[in-house]
């Protein structure tokens, strides 16, 4: 039995779109200008990120960032000691308000 290859060469067609940018269909929507997604609290410690964020504050200028996670345990904030009392860390809480308060 044997199996054959296919050879056809799939055909690309060419997409044409016209932009005419003087009729415009409404106002521009700057809802980004607002707030903007940043994905997981933890993602913020990141450098790469930080430097997302930067170049994203300078070409849309945000005011508000949202998240998740700020208080899960890869944030580090609550853990027991040996005898169950409560420890806090607000160690990395710090460090992202501190970062994104700044570019905000």
């Amino acid at each position: 039995m044997s199996q054959s290859k296919k050879t056809d060469n799939p055909v690309t067609k060419e997409r044409v779109i016209n932009l005419d940018v003087n009729n415009t269909k409404g106002s521009f929507n700057t809802m980004f200008k607002a707030c903007i997604g940043a994905g997981r609290a933890n993602e913020g410690l990141r450098a790469d990120w930080q430097q997302q964020l930067a170049i994203v504050k300078k070409e849309c200028d945000f005011k508000y960032i949202r998240m998740h996670g700020l208080l899960t345990d890869d944030m580090g904030v609550y853990k027991e000691d040996s005898k169950g009392n409560p420890q806090y860390n607000f160690q990395y809480i710090d460090v992202y308000m501190t970062i994104s308060l700044a570019s905000v």
